[in-house]
């Protein structure tokens, strides 16, 4: 029986008689693939339960960093993000924001308290996958409100919570990890 492959893991240089292949094919055709026992240990010890508390803390830390964003500008909000405060929405035409949808008072106390609900929810773990997904919206549009008091932070929330909607962030420390 030939096979065809090529070495995936180790170094050719070493002294070691173990092989690694990645086998494609054998000479009857039979086998299309075949994945080394090697491969399988690793794939194993990945794909473990304890890998999932990281990025359990990062969605606590970083849903008390947007909670707290809320909280800190909540006596100013109508000043900051309102249409007759301190930037107006006209600035803001090219940009997708929720604030500028509409001037009415009533829709922007809806959204800004939609959203400190949002990232209250994300925070505790309720609805994980969901709740991320429009936190996107509304955190976005609450930093991009307002360019006096955001800096590079808020970016790099903004990317890390793309990553938060394809991982499974309520794995652990939840309301959904307890309700399950």
């Amino acid at each position: 029986m030939a096979t065809i492959g090529c070495p995936i893991f180790g170094n050719p240089h070493t002294r070691s008689k173990k092989k690694t292949y990645l086998l494609v094919a054998d000479s009857g055709g039979k086998r299309v693939s075949q994945v080394n026992i090697t491969i399988t240990k690793i794939v194993n010890y990945i794909s473990k339960e304890r890998f999932t508390i990281g990025p359990s803390l990062a969605r606590i830390g970083l849903g008390s960093v947007m909670l707290s964003y809320y909280l800190v500008h909540y006596h100013q909000r109508h000043f900051l993000w309102f249409d007759n405060g301190l930037v107006t929405n006209d600035s803001f035409s090219e940009l997708f924001n929720l604030y500028t949808l509409s001037d009415n008072i009533y829709y922007f106390k809806f959204i800004f308290h939609f959203g400190l609900l949002l990232s209250l929810c994300f925070l505790i773990g309720f609805k994980t996958r969901f709740v991320s997904f429009l936190n996107i919206f509304s955190f976005h549009s609450i930093t991009s409100g307002n360019f006096f008091i955001g800096g590079g932070g808020d970016n790099l929330l903004l990317v890390c919570m793309i990553y938060f909607i394809l991982k499974d962030m309520g794995n652990r420390y939840s309301l959904d990890s307890y309700l399950n």
